[in-house]
């Protein structure tokens, strides 16, 4: 029997424009590189959404009638998975889970996994976290640039170190530049951390999904809320990095296209066929 793994990105945002079946059919083929890469036969491939304020994609798919078509990927949600779509197409399979995205007052980013419900920012940090757990959702802190510096990077640790019995997992993001090394992952040996592309809302970032993630061997229960279940629960030699992260140059050109795209109108978001 070939091996089967399954792998993960766990920070994909759906922004408005943005070509989704494109998104999907990239995200597949990035997870079947990075499979073959490990010599695995096959594999299923887990999409978490980071949906930010003002945005549901996930509520817009499940608000069809179970099931919607976007180019070749039929999408299927179910009232028994609230919280999950399952993908199939281009001879894939994978699981998209619900997520939200919510930054603090002190401007940290937290992850929301396994919930649709709109969570306020603005919030103190700790009291962000305890909203997060409060609507069943499994909160992690995504790493950011100059966000874990001087003071933010103090309360990070302290916010890592309260919630080692919490269910609160560290992740890395693709956009972190390959000099720009993390050492409150690192020394921390005892804490999974998940890891994600991030795509940045600028034309073809979206192709990225599913470059940068975590693998684990077998393959995971197919419901969100199972899936959620056995992450929290992982230890972190379970959980396998795969992918690269920036490179400068790239890294550098992206900081000066968001500064540039914040002088445009956001695109209209294209229709979507159901």
């Amino acid at each position: 029997m070939s091996r089967v793994i399954s792998l993960i990105d766990a920070h994909v945002h759906v922004y408005p424009g943005v070509d989704v079946p494109g998104l999907l059919t990239a995200a597949a083929r990035n997870f079947g590189r990075a499979a073959r890469d490990v010599g695995a036969g096959r594999w299923h491939g887990v999409l978490l959404l980071t949906e930010i304020s003002g945005r549901d994609w996930f509520g817009s798919v499940a608000a069809s009638s179970g099931e919607t078509s976007i180019g070749s990927w039929s999408l299927t949600w179910s009232p028994d998975d609230p919280f999950g779509l399952r993908a199939n197409g281009d001879g894939a399979a994978m699981t998209i889970v619900a997520g939200r995205q919510i930054v603090t007052a002190e401007r940290i980013e937290v992850q929301a996994f396994g919930t649709r419900q709109p969570l306020a920012d603005g919030l103190a940090a700790r009291d962000t976290l305890s909203a997060v757990r409060s609507a069943g959702a499994v909160p992690a802190l995504p790493w950011g640039v100059g966000k874990w510096l001087g003071g933010r990077g103090r309360l990070i640790d302290a916010l890592l170190t309260e919630g080692a019995n919490e269910r609160l997992l560290a992740a890395d993001i693709g956009g972190r530049p390959a000099f720009w090394t993390e050492p409150r992952l690192a020394g921390r040996p005892h804490l999974p951390v998940l890891r994600g592309t991030d795509p940045l809302p600028i034309r073809g970032e979206e192709y990225r999904v599913g470059e940068f993630g975590s693998w684990i061997d077998g393959d995971l229960e197919p419901t969100a809320t199972a899936l959620l279940s056995r992450l929290t629960e992982i230890k972190p030699a379970e959980l396998r990095p795969y992918g690269r992260p920036e490179t400068v140059g790239r890294f550098l050109r992206n900081q000066t296209l968001l500064r540039l795209r914040k002088r445009r109108p956001p695109a209209a978001e294209p229709e979507r066929r159901s």
